[in-house]
């Protein structure tokens, strides 16, 4: 793919309402007023193995719920509490002492398992970027380290900042905390639905631009060998004007040969079955990661809201069919969830196990039905024009369950995606 290519595919969202071929406002192009769908329940919190596991770097450790980070207060003059997080403090400066920059915290951005992060002037230019400050400790520092080598990778083979992926500017100490400074952008897309589709979703045109620059920065990745293994609206960051995303928090990305089975990677919401089952995976789990996320921005709805593991492949197959056979019979930890003749699964930990037989296992629910009640978005006036705004809704339906293939050997890959009809531009 040429850097033209890239450069075209980032494009403005657009409202699809017919009757006005000026440019929409912000809100207009992002709100919409569309019914609740199916799984519209979302757990208060995810499990506290969630929020505590030190194998995933998450910003906002509470997805997915919001967080309004409030200021920590020192004690005693202490600069980093007994888990050795950083305190940081509006209006501190942090000093790379080796380049004599100075940088004031303006604001605290969030805090999740490896890090906080601030965001900051610096006091020369007075330019803003956004700095993680990295616990203090060697865990955390190797992760930290990491996360530079990575995004480095990836920004050095994208010269022109075209495959959007966060652009990583610099990295010093400061009292024993390893910062990574990064590019200033605007709110992460949790934020963005939250802000202007009051949990609704956005608009179809919207998500498709998000989807193609989405999908550019996972063929990125993969030519690149690396697997973010944490993709959701959280680690999606957005430009201010609301043009251009960018993928973020590399903190538990993967260099090519370092994919081992573990149950510990990605955000329970967006975690593929070949991960709750241990079996091999690869640059799909991004991709399964990335149609549960591109679901959400258009519904405001998670996908699969599980509320344990095993209550999470029940929602799967209830979407997509049964397990297939070479999963639960060669997964690692099939058999936590299968046995010869059934399937076990906890949706309320009080009520305890339930049991189906592997023969009653079907497909309960269709995609498009799902997704048919956020029809009335921006729609249409004219007869026409709902007609091919229907048409586009189902190859976004489309897209969708390639994205969400059970056996990711047959998941569409990124460049596959990128050709798909829902995504190919308009001659």
């Amino acid at each position: 793919m040429s850097d033209s290519e890239s450069e075209e595919m980032s494009i403005s969202p657009r409202s699809v309402r017919s009757r006005s071929r000026s440019p929409v406002v912000k809100k207009k192009i992002l709100e919409s007023n569309s019914p609740e769908p199916i799984n519209s329940k979302v757990p208060e919190k995810p499990s506290k193995e969630d929020q505590d596991s030190e194998s995933s770097d998450d910003m906002f450790i509470k997805t997915p719920e919001a967080i309004q980070e409030k200021v920590q207060i020192r004690v005693g003059g202490e600069t980093e509490d007994t888990k050795g997080y950083y305190i940081p403090q509006v209006g501190e400066l942090l000093v790379d002492v080796n380049k004599s920059t100075r940088y004031k915290i303006v604001s605290v951005k969030g805090k999740g398992v490896f890090s906080c992060v601030v965001e900051v002037q610096n006091m020369e230019t007075s330019e803003h970027h956004a700095i993680k400050v990295l616990r203090n400790n060697d865990i955390m520092l190797k992760s930290g380290e990491k996360e530079i080598r990575i995004i480095k990778k990836l920004n050095n083979s994208d010269p022109n900042d075209r495959r959007h992926i966060i652009r990583c500017q610099d990295s010093f100490f400061y009292q024993n905390h390893l910062c990574i400074k990064f590019e200033a952008l605007g709110m992460n897309l949790r934020e963005l639905l939250t802000r202007y589709s009051s949990g609704n979703g956005l608009s179809l045109e919207a998500v498709k631009s998000f989807a193609r620059q989405g999908f550019i920065a996972l063929y990125h990745l993969r030519n690149e060998k690396i697997i973010h293994t944490d993709i959701k609206p959280d680690n999606i960051l957005i430009s201010n004007d609301l043009r251009k995303i960018k993928l973020s928090d590399f903190g538990t990305a993967l260099e090519s040969g370092e994919n081992k089975i573990t149950e510990n990677l990605v955000a329970r919401f967006y975690r593929p079955p070949e991960i709750y089952l241990g079996y091999p995976y690869d640059y799909s789990l991004d991709v399964w990661s990335f149609g549960c996320t591109l679901f959400e921005l258009f519904t405001g709805k998670i996908l699969f809201p599980g509320v344990s593991d095993s209550h999470m492949l029940k929602l799967m197959m209830d979407l997509k069919g049964p397990i297939p056979k070479k999963l639960r019979s060669q997964g690692k930890f099939a058999n936590k969830y299968f046995d010869q003749f059934s399937f076990i699964y906890v949706k309320d930990e009080l009520e305890g196990p339930c049991r189906v037989p592997l023969s009653e296992l079907k497909k309960e629910k269709n995609l498009g039905v799902i997704l048919e009640p956020n029809l009335q978005k921006l729609l249409p006036e004219r007869s026409e024009d709902l007609e091919a705004y229907t048409k586009e809704l189902l190859k976004f339906q489309n897209l969708l369950e390639q994205c969400l293939e059970l056996d990711s050997n047959e998941r569409i890959t990124s460049e596959l995606a990128l050709k798909h009809p829902f995504l190919m531009k308009k001659s």
